[in-house]
């Protein structure tokens, strides 16, 4: 018996732990330090939505049968200048999300991005994340409300939420990337401080099950997704769903709310 119980508790010992995720880091400005670093998301199948949410969440079996790399945080303004020249946000704070960027701004930024990097990037590609991709990416293997869970009480470790005192002043409710607790996988801010272009259009969810599901390819109503520094903790759900405005005092589909966080594929 005793010996039975010393060779499991040797097996147990030699079995591999989890691994750490793989990274990966792009040299945007040698000079300056500039890097983007990334995370590789697995591929796998998750259940995205959330059946006690809004109803458009209704929830659906999701196959993502690729690997992709995501950015470990929003993109900053330090980083956009790097590739863009100049910096389109109210606040030009270096370390901070860039916001003020509608989704054709992205688009332009990440042509930019793969062709400033495409040595680095061997064949992959800059984009935004479908709206699968980052819910899929935000949960990080959790089914609860939010990537640790359902307790509401450990959301401020993970997020910035909650602000929306600041909206339509200066200084706005963003903070610096990075400073609360990620993900399992190495995520930072997937919940709150900024809202995050995805690449698809917003539409009803498929039934039942669907294999890499993409929107509608409507320029009109892209998905945002995450949540922002001036929303409160329901609004920061990892299955929350939110649709562009049509344009505000920024520009069509510019706001201090909106950011993004790019995907290499």
């Amino acid at each position: 018996m005793y010996r039975l119980l010393f060779v499991l508790l040797q097996l147990t010992q030699a079995l591999p732990q989890d691994a750490p995720p793989k990274r990966m880091k792009l040299d945007l400005d040698t000079e300056k330090k500039i890097t983007m670093e990334f995370v590789l998301v697995p591929a796998g199948t998750f259940v995205m939505g959330e059946a006690e949410g809004d109803k458009d969440e209704k929830p659906f079996k999701v196959t993502l049968s690729k690997d992709f790399w995501l950015q470990t945080t929003e993109t900053t303004n330090a980083q956009w200048k790097a590739v863009m020249g100049e910096i389109p946000s109210d606040r030009k704070d270096l370390n901070l999300p860039v916001h003020c960027v509608n989704w054709k701004m992205c688009q332009k930024f990440l042509e930019k991005l793969t062709e400033k990097v495409k040595d680095q990037l061997k064949g992959l590609k800059a984009g935004l994340p479908t709206e699968a991709q980052w819910e899929y990416a935000c949960r990080a293997g959790s089914k609860g409300k939010w990537c640790f869970g359902n307790d509401e009480k450990k959301l401020a470790e993970y997020a910035w939420y909650g602000d929306w005192a600041h909206y339509g002043e200066a200084p706005h409710g963003m903070h610096p990337v990075g400073q609360k607790k990620p993900n399992t996988w190495g995520l930072f801010d997937m919940h709150g401080n900024m809202f995050e272009w995805c690449e698809d259009g917003y539409g009803d969810y498929p039934h039942g099950e669907a294999t890499d599901p993409v929107g509608p390819s409507d320029e009109s109503q892209k998905c945002v997704r995450g949540g922002c520094w001036g929303n409160e903790a329901n609004e920061v759900r990892s299955a929350n769903r939110i649709r562009s405005s049509s344009g505000n005092f920024w520009g069509p589909d510019r706001d201090p709310i909106y950011g993004l966080r790019v995907a290499l594929r």
